[in-house]
């Protein structure tokens, strides 16, 4: 099946952009044993949101640049999806280095309250110390105070971190 993050497109007589974030990693396929036929993507939203993920360097294995990473921002006004956390020909997620991941077309959250992290494919596990969340004027950082790693495999990690 083919996998795509997002799709953007046009919308209107000024031609806004408008982004669709596929935001449960869906595969499309004309084979139903391989994927979905077809998937919904709707809209969220004018805000964008950057994402500043740290990785720590306590440990040489804590990189990983294989991990598919996504997230929900949880606000005052409500939720809002991103896509996955990947700068297309960078290695992301380097011991010690802090990457930014920016997410234009989301909802505005107001207040950031929270942020789930989902795991959802991806051999490797991979460590961070923080995460900074800033949607519009609104900004909050999350430290990992459990030193828990995120990966797909539940015998290596959480594929689910909720930071509040």
């Amino acid at each position: 099946g083919t996998l795509s993050s997002g799709i953007n497109a046009e919308y209107g007589e000024n031609k806004d952009p408008v982004y669709f974030y596929n935001s449960f990693n869906q595969k499309l396929s004309t084979d139903a044993g391989d994927a979905a036929p077809a998937m919904w993507m709707c809209t969220q939203g004018t805000s964008t949101c950057t994402i500043e993920a740290t990785t720590s360097d306590e440990t040489d294995h804590a990189k990983s640049d294989n991990i598919v990473l996504m997230a929900t921002i949880y606000g005052a006004k409500g939720p809002t999806m991103t896509g996955v956390f990947d700068n297309q020909d960078i290695d992301d997620f380097e011991n010690g280095e802090t990457n930014s991941f920016q997410f234009v077309g989301m909802r505005n959250v107001g207040n950031i309250k929270c942020i789930a992290l989902r795991a959802i494919a991806g051999p490797d596990a991979w460590l961070f110390t923080t995460i900074k969340v800033t949607c519009g004027k609104k900004t909050k950082t999350f430290t990992n105070k459990y030193n828990a790693w995120m990966t797909e495999d539940s015998t290596q990690g959480l594929s689910y971190y909720k930071l509040c």
